[in-house]
């Protein structure tokens, strides 16, 4: 069970990850640069 739920978080990890990368290419990286300098 433990390694089931470990694939499928990982996998839900990609895809958001595939998904944040797709939007920041589709808006532009300025807008993510600032997200990033707000929250450091």
């Amino acid at each position: 069970f433990v390694l089931i739920f470990l694939t499928l978080t990982a996998c839900e990890g990609a895809l958001g990850l595939s998904l944040l990368v797709s939007l920041v290419r589709t808006h532009g990286g300025d807008n993510f640069n600032s997200l990033n300098a707000l929250q450091c």
